[in-house]
């Protein structure tokens, strides 16, 4: 095993990598001010320096990721059951997330990760975008709570970082937005699109889902919806408009929305393409998008009276899987906050709505 390799600067112990322990991912580590025990951090810090010379040793190919690296704990959190057991668009979103970090920082050692590095990196991150920075340090929370979990390292950096909340999202569509849209999207043949946001901005319903919908979760009255982001049942009465938008289009295949260009369901990344075309070509602004309409809908329906229990029972944002049982009661409290947003229209409104 290489010798402890350490340096005393005012009164604190260091470990200092040679250049070629540097190109493995190793960076210089604290090891505090008692010489025995800064003795035995670099002995584990070595152990794992000759541990990732070997698995490079004598081979040109690549054998995975540096043992204790930030890439190796990616790969192990990749595996856990608690990420599996995440919503695919989660999962995806996580994925994105963490690829990004090892794309700068795969090589490094867990242990070489301070609190100061990981302030540096949302200073950053932090000028571009509150919310991706925000979303960054969680990738970073949960590739180090993984290293400490495996035993890599004593105690996250990051457990005690102090980030900026990022400001909640206040867009709303006007009605008269909402009907232009789905008059240019009956205009350039795309009737579908037209129906998936009259759904979203009646029913408060997410994009994913609602690209999902099956012909099955239609009964005549009310759209059912398994929600993918926390499994929760939502049964939600449609408005007139939308009942009568929903029985007049074709069923074509399995899924209410299905493209005009296929006859096949959306992929969620042609559907946002063809959305943001309508949206610009009615001369909406691209800071409005379609996850604003459930906001717009929830907002609607609180002005005018809702309830938060009647919302939370049209909009699924409790889990409702512990109250499926009273399935009855919840679709009553949905209805209510249908009935009553519904009720501060004009026939005139209702009639533009259709599609």
């Amino acid at each position: 095993m290489t010798p402890p390799r350490t340096r005393f600067v005012r009164g604190r112990y260091y470990w200092q990598p040679a250049p070629a322990v540097r190109r493995l991912g190793f960076a210089a580590c604290p090891l505090g001010a008692d010489q025995g025990r800064a003795d035995d951090r670099a002995r584990e810090i070595n152990a794992r320096v000759d541990a990732a010379l070997a698995h490079h040793v004598q081979t040109t190919r690549p054998l995975g990721p540096v043992p204790h690296s930030v890439a190796h704990a990616i790969r192990v959190y990749g595996t856990s059951e608690q990420f599996q057991q995440l919503a695919p668009r989660t999962r995806y979103g996580y994925l994105a997330l963490l690829s990004r970090v090892e794309a700068e920082f795969g090589q490094r050692q867990c242990s070489s990760i301070t609190a100061q590095d990981l302030r540096a990196i949302y200073a950053a991150v932090k000028p571009k975008s509150v919310h991706v920075a925000k979303q960054v340090m969680v990738a970073w929370m949960l590739i180090l709570n993984t290293a400490r979990m495996e035993g890599w390292i004593s105690e996250s950096p990051a457990h005690d970082l102090k980030l900026t909340t990022p400001p909640s999202r206040t867009a709303r569509w006007t009605l008269e937005q909402v009907t232009a849209f789905m008059v240019m999207a009956v205009a350039v043949v795309r009737r579908s699109i037209a129906l998936a946001v009259l759904i979203a901005y009646e029913t408060s319903q997410r994009q994913g889902d609602i690209l999902r919908l099956s012909w099955s979760a239609w009964d005549g009255d009310s759209l059912i919806v398994r929600q993918s982001k926390r499994g929760a049942l939502v049964r939600v009465p449609a408005t007139e408009p939308l009942r009568q938008s929903i029985e007049e289009t074709p069923r074509i295949g399995t899924q209410i929305i299905v493209s005009e260009t296929t006859q096949r369901p959306y992929l969620e990344t042609d559907f946002q393409h063809q959305f943001a075309r309508i949206r610009a070509a009615t001369g909406i602004p691209g800071s409005l998008q379609f996850r604003d309409l459930r906001r717009t809908n929830l907002t609607e329906a609180g002005e005018r009276g809702a309830t938060i229990v009647q919302l939370r029972a049209a909009s699924g944002h409790a889990n409702l899987r512990s109250v499926e049982p009273y399935i009855v009661p919840s679709a009553d409290a949905a209805r209510a906050a249908v009935e009553i947003r519904e009720r501060g229209r004009t026939t005139e409104q209702a009639r533009r709505l259709r599609v």
